[in-house]
């Protein structure tokens, strides 16, 4: 499961583990406090791992108080950050290319902003993440989390992270 970035598109890898939900906020909260203020990052893993609340964090890490809610029915949100704009999308029930091109989600590549994609194994061919972010499971309450960069970009963005 997950989509396979080729090793020469790797910048950088970083592993973290995450025991409990307040931990992934923290973490998202870590990333988010990038000064990158743009990128696209795939969100990969299993129903229920944890990619929304990942993203959650993330977006308190950039100064955003609202709720944050997942996609999965909306299939996008938008986020007026005070750093420009944020959209995460779900194509959770998106299964082809051309589904992933109707809704226009072409568009939002045209300008800078951050997107981020929970489910994006149908826009993987024709769009490169600047981040491939992997969730699995690691035992009942453990999430092993793979952060990968594959642009400067992505690098920028895994800056925040503490070592």
């Amino acid at each position: 499961m997950g989509i396979e970035v080729a090793a020469e598109k790797v910048l950088q890898t970083v592993v973290r583990t995450v025991t409990s939900e307040a931990a992934m906020i923290a973490l998202g909260m870590q990333l988010g406090q990038s000064p990158a203020c743009s990128g696209t990052v795939f969100l990969q893993g299993e129903m229920g791992a944890g990619k929304t609340t990942l993203v959650r964090g993330l977006l308190r890490g950039k100064g955003y108080m609202g709720i944050v809610k997942s996609p999965t029915y909306a299939l996008m949100m938008s986020y007026h950050l005070t750093t420009g704009l944020c959209y995460h999308l779900d194509l959770y029930r998106l299964s082809t290319r051309g589904e992933a091109e109707f809704p226009g989600f072409r568009d939002l590549f045209t300008g800078p902003a951050l997107i981020l994609i929970e489910w994006p194994d149908c826009v993987s061919d024709w769009l490169l993440p600047d981040l491939c972010l992997q969730v699995c499971y690691d035992g009942a309450d453990r999430r092993r989390m793979t952060l990968q960069a594959c642009t400067q970009t992505g690098n920028n963005l895994l800056c925040g992270l503490s070592v």
